[in-house]
């Protein structure tokens, strides 16, 4: 769980020239598995839904966390553990707009790609604990509807082809 708070404080501080965008992302992890999932942004918002129907869909909406079961979208869950590495990548926000290829902060390497059209490419997290590449790719800039970053209702996105 641990990753999930990087990935989301990561993408709400990287701010690209848009304040709205969406991409398909794929989590590898350092035993081969592969997490496939969609992100989307909306300036404070965020929707971070792994396409599995066994996992899960996390909202970060109005500061608060909220994690929804891909299976029964009505259990909707807020997350109050607020772990180190949210910490850690403040530090890292910190730097904007100058932020840096790597970072090593509490014994965790972070690691930074950026593509050509100044979306994040890759993020990899390398620590004892922890050794993962999340790949974004298909990102765009686009007009979000408020209504996928609500979970009551949950709605539907359409997946990124």
């Amino acid at each position: 769980m641990k990753f999930l708070f990087l990935i989301i404080f990561t993408f709400l501080s990287f701010k690209v020239s848009s304040s709205e965008f969406k991409c398909n992302f794929e989590e590898v992890y350092s035993n081969g598995e592969i997490q496939p999932g969609v992100i989307l942004i909306k300036k404070d918002k965020l929707r971070y839904e792994y396409l599995k129907k066994e996992l899960f869909t996390l909202l970060f909406v109005n500061n608060k966390l909220f994690s929804i079961e891909n299976q029964n979208r009505k259990r909707a869950h807020m997350i109050e553990d607020q772990n180190n590495l949210i910490n850690d990548i403040m530090k890292i926000y910190a730097d904007f707009p100058n932020i840096k290829k790597s970072y090593t902060i509490n014994g965790k390497v972070f690691d930074i790609e950026i593509s050509k059209e100044k979306f994040i490419k890759r993020l990899a997290i390398k620590s004892n604990s922890l050794n993962l590449s999340i790949y974004f790719f298909d990102c765009s800039s686009s007009v979000i509807e408020n209504k996928y970053f609500n979970f009551n209702p949950f709605f539907e996105y359409e997946r990124l082809k």
